[in-house]
């Protein structure tokens, strides 16, 4: 098998007084994996989450994904002891969570489910055979995500921590988001009408004292349906999906974000700490948005404003961003066709001594070198 390395693409360009600086590299994979696709970055930007996994697997067996953390100092390298797991958000301080496989077999069909799970310590008490942890506070304590049961006697709930957060209507409803001082949560929930069923984005916020909370509408797109995927870090702006367009709700009309792909579709995943900077999917291009500029190709915006050279790379999905929106990341196809997790760092500051230019070129040299030497390549 051959073992593949991507090293780390960086350029400085000098302008008016400023430096446009940007860093690319590809995450690679845990051993005896073949892909991976990175979730979410810590709010400093210095920890990826996600998962690696092999090629293929068995129906009804489960799938050996494993959760990944991912540093610039050591690389890619596993979450928890899990037999097989997901990572998909991570705190300042390093608490990852995600979700555990499991098997179960009931009225003679198996069911691969999932437990809801801080993969440090061990799965959260959210009730439920199945349920999956989708987000987490900036210091750890809260974590948010959505709970079912398998059969399904009853929809689906979301849960923070452990208390069950249910929809507009008192009905089934699922937690994606969390503001980073956790008092602000946001999903979406199901309802009907005389118009028919729908879901609508959904936000949970105040009295966090009882056992189960009801939340409030956020709106959508004429009769689409819409939910709330993230939310910034003070809890300002709300960014989602209405119909098959990528949106922002901030308290006053929905906003939609456009699209750059010919299916006209799009999803907003992520947006940084001020809400300025929001980042996604549209068709298979991973998208950065901004009021100044609207939304842009990601790959375009590297490319043409940072003189990356991408080497082959396709950026279908960006998936997460930093706080102060410099460093976003996602998954795609690497050079040899396969699916890979990414980071991209990028800056605009003013123009630096060459004592701080050099520093900057000599963390991607140290970078690429250590990303080298994981794979076996000196």
């Amino acid at each position: 098998m051959r073992v593949l390395a991507y090293p780390v693409v960086l350029l400085a360009v000098m302008g008016l007084g400023q430096v446009k600086a940007a860093i690319f590299t590809g995450l690679g994979h845990l051993p005896g994996h073949t892909r991976s696709v990175a979730n979410d970055v810590s709010p400093d930007g210095t920890i990826i989450v996600g998962t690696s996994g092999p090629a293929s697997q068995q129906s009804g067996e489960l799938s050996g994904n494993k959760a990944f953390q991912w540093t610039i100092g050591e690389g890619m390298t596993q979450v928890g002891g899990f037999a097989s797991s997901h990572g998909n958000a991570v705190s300042s301080n390093g608490v990852f969570v995600g979700s555990y496989e499991y098997a179960s077999t009931t009225t003679g069909q198996r069911y691969i489910l999932h437990k809801a799970a801080d993969l440090n310590s061990g799965a959260i008490p959210s009730g439920g055979n199945n349920s999956v942890a989708h987000d987490v506070s900036a210091d750890g304590t809260v974590k948010i995500g959505v709970k079912r049961f398998t059969p399904s006697p009853d929809g689906p709930r979301g849960f923070r921590n452990n208390i069950e957060l249910k929809g507009i209507d008192g009905r089934e409803a699922e937690a994606y988001g969390i503001s980073g001082d956790g008092q602000v949560v946001v999903g979406n929930s199901l309802r009907s009408g005389s118009e028919g069923t729908w879901t609508e984005a959904t936000i949970w916020s105040g009295d966090w004292s009882g056992t189960s909370k009801l939340g409030q509408g956020l709106g959508r797109l004429g009769n689409e349906d819409s939910a709330a995927l993230a939310i910034s870090s003070d809890g300002q702006t709300i960014v989602g999906e209405s119909g098959r367009s990528a949106v922002r709700f901030t308290g006053g009309p929905i906003l939609e974000l456009g699209s750059i792909s010919v299916t006209g579709d799009s999803k907003a995943n992520a947006v940084s700490a001020d809400g300025s900077i929001i980042v996604g999917q549209s068709g298979n291009y991973a998208f950065i948005w901004d009021e100044e500029n609207g939304m842009r190709d990601l790959s375009e915006v590297l490319t043409s404003d940072y003189g990356l050279n991408l080497d082959g790379w396709d950026l279908s999905r960006a998936t997460g961003i930093s706080d102060d929106g410099e460093t976003i990341i996602g998954y795609g196809l690497n050079p040899f066709g396969g699916t890979e997790a990414w980071v991209a760092n990028v800056t605009v500051v003013p123009e630096p001594s060459s004592t701080a230019l050099i520093a900057f070129v000599a963390l991607g040299l140290i970078a690429r070198r250590r990303t080298r030497h994981r794979n076996g390549i000196c």
